[in-house]
């Protein structure tokens, strides 16, 4: 009796080995395959990532355009100022249109650096944006007085204005006497 009592004893820990055995190896085969995906995403990632970093920062030359040089880069950037256009667009515009991917590799000066020196740029960029943004949030504020959101974002549209001026001022980009409510884009 004693031997038939360990006997089903044994075979109990046997079948609960098993079913432990078939659950671990389920589960090992879900981690394989999830170790196998991890593997290969990481594999891509190795592929993608395989370029030094040295060689990633490193600058790449620029070949010009054989049909465009400097000047002609420069009065292509002059002529689309003249329409009005800011710079980042004109970069934008030279890039998708002209086939020029930097203009500051190209001629070794940015655009708003060719239109300060043809004295075609009266404001950074970023106060002018403020100036138009401040110009729209007035009007819509003249029509909806009740807009509270629209009173509050003029508030500190200003502040950022007044802000950038005092700095612009220090740095000598604008003249002392600048006031932004002169102008109007």
């Amino acid at each position: 009796m004693k031997k038939k009592a360990i006997n089903k004893i044994e075979e109990k820990k046997a079948e609960d080995k098993n079913k432990k055995k078939t659950k671990i190896t389920t589960v090992k085969k879900i981690d394989k395959k999830n170790k196998e995906m991890k593997t290969n995403v990481k594999k891509e990632n190795k592929e993608a990532s395989s370029i030094k970093d040295a060689e990633k920062h490193k600058k790449l030359e620029v070949e010009k355009p054989d049909k465009l040089k400097n000047n002609e880069i420069e009065n292509l950037i002059i002529k689309l100022a003249k329409q009005d256009i800011v710079p980042e667009k004109i970069g934008l515009i030279l890039r998708d249109s002209y086939g020029i991917p930097d203009v500051k590799d190209m001629i070794g000066r940015s655009v708003s650096q060719v239109l300060k020196q043809k004295d075609m740029l009266k404001l950074p960029s970023d106060i002018m944006h403020l100036i138009k943004k401040l110009g729209s949030l007035e009007k819509h504020f003249k029509e909806n007085k009740q807009d509270m959101t629209a009173k509050r974002s003029i508030q500190i549209t200003k502040s950022k204005i007044r802000k950038l001026t005092k700095y612009y001022i220090s740095k000598g980009v604008l003249k002392k006497d600048f006031r932004y409510t002169e102008i109007k884009i």
